[in-house]
This record gives structure tokens, C-alpha cells and sequence, in this order.
């Protein structure tokens, strides 16, 4: 399975662990389509994000709690997330997904625009009205 840290995750990593600076707010996990931006200076921009009704990205929380992420081994792993096509429409299918992206930006919101990683899915997610599928996102710091 192929992944990408990128530029900007490291430089946010390293800010929040070696200068101590905070970040208010959750990740969010969206899914993007066209294969994943290979290059270490790739930002959301380059990004070709799903489209379809009902489609928006997933938040997850940043805590201790058990609510967000887990970390374990070098591994950080998001606790399942559900996207839902909520369309009625028999024609709307979502815009196929082939990997998963982590930003600190919801759906919508254009800044920050930062790209954190991305990752391959273990299959490419088709979603027809109705459906739902649940990932997790699973990064690799090493």
C-alpha cells in the first residue's frame, strides 16, 4: 500500500512536537481520485477530491480519549470512518475513490490548505446512492 507524508505533515509534526505549538481543531480525512500526489511539495491543491451529494470530509478528533487516534509502533491509526452517498438519485454515483488524504482543513474551507499524507485504499471505493463504506487511515512515521 502506498502512502505519502508530506512536506507540510513533517514541518506540522515537527512544530507541534519541537516548538510546542498547538492547533486547534481535528484532522480530516477526505477521499481523492486520479492516484495519489507523488512529490514532497504536493499541497490539497493538488488534490483531486470525490465529488458527489452528501460527500464531505471526515473529522476526526486529536485527543487521548479513545474517540480519535491511536498510536502504537510508529503507527498513527484513525478510528473507522463512514462516508455515506445520500443521494436518492439512481444516477449520482460519487466520483470513484482510490486513496485517502489528512488535511486540517473541513470540507469547503480552502485555508489552511495543508496536506498532511496521504494513503492507498485497499480497493477503489465506488459509492451508488445509498451506499456507505467505512476506512481507517492508517500512517506510518518511520
Amino acid at each position: 500500500m502506498a502512502y505519502e507524508l508530506y512536506a507540510q505533515g513533517q514541518t506540522h509534526l515537527a512544530q507541534v512536537y519541537f516548538q510546542a505549538t498547538t492547533f486547534a481543531g481535528p484532522f480530516y480525512v477526505g477521499l481523492g481520485t486520479g492516484g495519489i500526489p507523488e512529490g514532497r511539495d504536493k499541497t490539497l491543491a493538488n488534490v483531486t477530491e470525490v465529488v458527489g451529494t452528501g460527500y464531505s470530509r471526515a473529522s476526526v478528533v486529536r485527543d487521548g480519549s479513545g474517540a480519535g487516534w491511536t498510536v502504537a509502533d510508529g503507527v498513527a491509526t484513525s478510528p473507522i470512518l463512514t462516508f455515506t452517498n445520500t443521494d436518492v438519485d439512481a444516477a449520482d454515483v460519487w466520483t470513484d475513490a482510490d486513496y485517502a488524504f489528512l488535511t486540517l482543513s473541513p470540507s469547503g474551507v480552502v485555508a489552511p490548505a495543508i496536506l498532511l499524507a496521504t494513503v492507498e485504499l485497499d480497493e477503489t471505493l465506488i459509492l451508488a446512492p445509498g451506499d456507505s463504506k467505512q476506512i481507517r487511515f492508517n500512517l506510518t512515521l518511520g
